[in-house]
């Protein structure tokens, strides 16, 4: 059966892999197509804020395997295929078989796990981190021969992603409450796997000046990266339940998410009846991290629900666990419905782009389909965002309308006069105006400068191209 599960997992992620980078993931790509490895590691991290071992990883599997989007983001496919198993092992470990091998199913039908499994970001990586972690800790917490495997999951933790970090106060928390004779090797695997993390200790401090000052430079920015909110830690278990999936009407989003959250719900509510030491431990391991996160986001915006999926698998666990009390009638009903659910969402994702990443792809087939000299192509930017650089065939000529990021006026605008001389049509792409041009200066500028909206194209996730005409 667990050979049947990861093979369904892999199915499922391997579906849509080669749908369009979006912003981040292209910034990484060509980073790391133009950068020495130690650049990669060590000089890049600072702007991109996380840890360098996913840049190490992609690094070197580019190299070997190319730059294409299926190839950039199989390690993540690899991964989440792994995590599937090691929420196997960990379910059968506290509980058993029966319910290692259910949660291994709802993790691997996990639509918002799937969905970062396909992303060439380090969210993959700090789920496998997570759950390896947290796999070792049990065994550690029964044998103390566990301790350099849990002192290196704890390593892995640290160089994953720096939210996963989280796991590692739950962890020591729940040996202190639950396990009081094995606290002293828990620290003592951490001590030890923290010793190798201590020369990136001497970047970290830059990384955290350069988080906090784009944060107050770039208004707005807060919301993008999380804001301490209980709107974003719900997020956290919504598009944990029903990943990606959205509606138009918010009343019928929210029946829907209370519909399976009450399923949910009602098999974590069974285990209330024998709320043991494992039950708890799961509970502060999903309950602890969260907390901390938003309270963290009071003072540095960190929280939001797709750094915080490392928690879902455990609760998966909690979740199988619930079944495995249930009658049988009510469990094949319960069951049926969160698979039906999860599999529902998938289908979305995969058959609707809005669903999917910013689709840069064809905005760039669409403008490269507009090449001619009179035409030219401006972005809300002061440069040409990365994922239009990845496609871009150059065919048609293009610039980043600001001179200053953000702007804040028309005197943060490019010489759009000049640039605009013997055009006939200009595209403007209005990708993260709110955050980079709020005031729409370009808009204005053309406007003053004698040209008008004649049209308007859509593209899901990256937004509106205005094409402006004489």
């Amino acid at each position: 059966m667990i050979f049947l599960i990861l093979l369904v997992s892999l199915i499922l992620r391997l579906i849509t892999l080669n749908q369009s980078l979006w912003l981040d993931e292209s910034i990484n790509v060509l980073a790391g197509k133009s950068l020495s490895f130690w650049q990669f590691v060590s000089s890049y991290p600072i702007g991109d804020f996380h840890p360098p071992l996913y840049f190490g990883i992609l690094w070197i599997w580019e190299r070997l395997f190319g730059y294409s989007e299926i190839s950039v983001r199989f390690p993540s496919v690899i991964l989440g295929v792994a995590s599937v198993y090691l929420t196997y092992l960990l379910g059968k470990e506290l509980f058993s078989k029966k319910v290692g091998l259910v949660s291994a199913w709802l993790t691997a039908l996990g639509p918002i796990l799937v969905f970062y499994s396909q992303e060439a970001r380090m969210y993959s990586l700090s789920v496998f981190a997570a759950v390896l972690s947290f796999y070792f800790f049990t065994k550690l917490l029964k044998d103390k021969k566990f301790l350099l495997p849990f002192a290196l999951s704890v390593l892995l933790v640290l160089y994953s992603e720096y939210l996963t970090y989280l796991i590692l106060p739950a962890e020591f928390l729940s040996a202190l409450v639950f396990n009081k004779k094995k606290w002293r090797e828990v620290l003592l695997g951490m001590v030890i796997g923290a010793l190798p993390f201590i020369p990136w200790l001497l970047v970290f401090p830059k990384q955290l000046s350069s988080g906090i000052q784009t944060s107050h430079n770039v208004p707005g920015w807060a919301k993008v990266v999380g804001q301490s909110s209980f709107k974003e830690l719900a997020l956290v278990f919504v598009k944990g339940i029903i990943g990606r999936v959205s509606f138009a009407n918010k009343t019928t989003y929210g029946l829907v998410v209370l519909i399976v959250g009450f399923f949910y719900g009602l098999t974590v509510w069974k285990l209330w009846k024998k709320f043991n030491d494992q039950i708890k431990m799961l509970t502060i391991w999903i309950v602890a991290p969260l907390l901390v996160a938003f309270l963290v986001s009071f003072a540095i915006p960190i929280l939001s629900y797709f750094r915080m999926i490392y928690v879902l698998p455990i609760l998966y666990v909690l979740v199988a666990r619930g079944l495995e009390e249930m009658s049988g009638k009510y469990y094949k009903i319960t069951l049926g419905v969160l698979v039906s659910v999860s599999l529902i969402s998938l289908v979305a994702y995969y058959l609707n782009p809005n669903f999917q990443r910013e689709d840069w792809k064809d905005l760039s087939k669409f403008l490269n389909n507009q090449a001619s000299s009179q035409n030219l192509v401006v972005f809300e930017n002061n440069n040409l965002p990365a994922p239009y650089q990845y496609y871009d065939s150059g065919r048609v000529q293009s610039v980043g309308g600001l001179s200053k990021f953000p702007a804040s006026s028309t005197a943060d605008v490019i010489n759009l006069a000049k640039q605009t001389q013997g055009k006939d049509k200009i595209f403007l792409v209005d990708y993260l105006v709110e955050i980079s041009d709020p005031k729409r200066s370009i808009d204005r500028e053309l406007t003053q400068i004698g040209f008008k909206v004649n049209k308007v194209d859509n593209f899901p996730g990256v937004g509106l191209v205005y094409e402006y005409e004489r």
